[in-house]
């Protein structure tokens, strides 16, 4: 599901502490939790919602948002939400596509796995690859690109070897 949930979760997703309700956010975190729903994140700026032309009149949030439960997101474990420009609106538009490998925006951006980091192979590699020599933005970058490869060669695709396993497991 998708749209203005007109709350946020936390109060790095508003401009100003003067408009965040932390009993607010909290009723929205329980909710979600309850319902098993799951935030699909984003890309693009970082507010859905403006008003106000100045600094002292500017007011900005993540009111509009993509949900999904585990299950959904297993089956569409490439989505990606973008906020699209805004245009007509106080809200910025969302767009959501299930797959990123062939759509409009295929911006790929690395996101660290935690997973990773059980894996025995893990250390050595950073080990390997991380050079003291080099600026933090340039091994950042460059053990980006070592860990996909590692993350497909290795681990492999942990979203479809748990699908399997479950799968499975309802089969016993």
């Amino acid at each position: 599901m998708a749209g203005d949930f007109n709350s946020v979760t936390s109060m790095e997703e508003v401009n100003n502490s003067e408009s965040f309700s932390l009993s607010r956010c909290s009723d929205f975190n329980s909710w979600l939790f309850r319902e098993g729903l799951v935030d699909l994140g984003y890309t693009g700026a970082k507010f859905t919602w403006m008003r106000g032309v100045n600094t002292s009149t500017f007011r900005g949030a993540r009111l509009d948002r993509a949900l999904s439960n585990v299950q959904w997101k297993l089956t569409y474990p490439n989505t990606v939400v973008e906020h699209l420009p805004m245009l007509h609106s106080d809200h910025t538009p969302l767009i959501i596509i299930t797959d990123s490998s062939g759509g409009a925006s295929t911006r790929s951006c690395f996101r660290f796995n935690m997973a990773w980091v059980m894996h025995a192979g893990f250390l050595p590699l950073i080990h390997q690859y991380w050079k003291s020599d080099k600026s933090l933005e340039a091994n950042k970058t460059s053990l980006a690109k070592v860990l996909i490869e590692w993350n497909k060669n290795t681990v492999g695709n942990i979203f479809h070897k748990k699908r399997r396993l479950l799968a499975r497991i309802g089969g016993v």
